[in-house]
């Protein structure tokens, strides 16, 4: 596959995470659907990247992994705001299992090393918020996070 077939895919993603994040800023409520635009491209983009796994270039693939997690991270933090913790709690979690999916699949030649250094983010975000919702500690003692 082409190398060249890729940048418009996160160019229209970063075109329309940059209205995203306008409309957010201005309390628009289409920041929602801009967000929305944007994971989907992302989506997109990754089903490229696992199909063509081996011929895809892999900081495209990098880059598109960012997106994804970005996107539902995004996604996340509008819901938060909104007080809708249930859907802000399903783009955590969506995010953390395609990322640990994308690390435990040896079939995707790079993309298990790719996702793997995306998954502190993932499980860094999901626990912040875990801790912000009162529903995890940290165990300073032994460093786990362990339920109230």
């Amino acid at each position: 596959m082409p190398d060249d077939s890729f940048p418009p895919a996160l160019h229209a993603w970063e075109q329309t995470m940059d209205r995203a994040n306008a409309a957010f800023e201005r309390q628009d409520i289409q920041a929602e659907e801009y967000y929305r635009q944007a994971l989907e491209i992302a989506e997109s983009a990754m089903v490229v990247c696992c199909r063509h796994a081996g011929e895809a270039c892999p900081a495209y693939c990098d880059a598109v992994i960012a997106a994804f997690v970005i996107s539902h991270h995004n996604l996340a933090g509008l819901y938060r705001q909104q007080g809708a913790e249930l859907l802000a709690e399903t783009h955590y979690l969506a995010a953390l299992k395609k990322v640990s999916a994308l690390c435990e699949d040896d079939s995707l030649g790079d993309l298990p090393q790719l996702a793997s250094r995306h998954m502190t983010r993932v499980l860094g975000e999901y626990v912040s918020y875990q801790q912000l919702r009162g529903r995890y500690s940290a165990n300073p003692g032994q460093g786990d996070i362990l339920p109230h």
